[in-house]
């Protein structure tokens, strides 16, 4: 009779992440990052674990942007509700956007500005109309934001996204100059695409 010695369970070293696959990152180590410098002086967003630098804005963007800030400070502000400047919206997957414009529920804080909670996100494209659209605005939808304005800065128009249903935009309607268009949360406050800067 031949006795074996019992068997032993078979030990390996601790596995280690496969440098071959890309590194998805965390808002944390975004933050980190730009705290260091290592970002330089862009802006960073994080769509699925994937950092976007986002590119210098023109003369056009920034008046652009103006405009709509002050249209909202001076309209829905006084409704009581938040109106916050290119600060970071948090998407359901980890994701971080920071749209130029959003509009949140008076007494929101930082930490509460999910996606789910806006009331109104804009984003104004020149250059980055294509990313915004095809990249953000489904991601937006997916998450639930009630209502989305995506500013045509050249063409002087604003594409209303509203109403998602099962991640996807139910209403989109394009409003050009002289086509008044108000947000679903002041439905009496009118913006019209024509007070928006001219490209010449």
């Amino acid at each position: 009779m031949t006795l074996l010695e019992p068997s032993r369970p078979e030990t390996r070293p601790p596995s280690r992440p496969d440098p071959a696959l890309p590194h998805r990152f965390t808002w944390e180590e975004v933050e980190a990052l730009v705290a260091s410098g290592a970002l330089g002086e862009a802006r960073a967003e994080l769509i699925e674990g994937e950092v976007f630098l986002m590119p210098e804005e023109g003369f056009l963007h920034v008046d652009c942007v103006r405009v709509l800030q002050r249209w909202l400070l001076a309209n829905l502000a006084p409704l009581g509700l938040e109106v916050c400047i290119r600060e970071p919206v948090h998407l359901p997957d980890g994701s971080v956007t920071i749209p130029d414009l959003s509009v949140f529920p008076a007494g929101t804080t930082a930490r509460e500005m999910r996606a789910d909670r806006a009331e109104l996100l804009i984003e104004v494209a020149d250059a980055t109309e294509r990313r915004d659209r095809d990249l953000k605005l489904p991601r937006y939808a997916a998450a639930g934001v009630g209502e989305v304005w995506l500013v045509s800065a050249p063409a002087r128009a604003v594409t209303r996204h509203r109403a998602p249903i099962d991640g996807a935009w139910s209403f989109v309607q394009r409003h050009g100059p002289g086509e008044a268009i108000a947000p679903h949360c002041a439905p009496d406050r009118a913006f019209d695409p024509a007070a928006l800067p001219s490209a010449e």
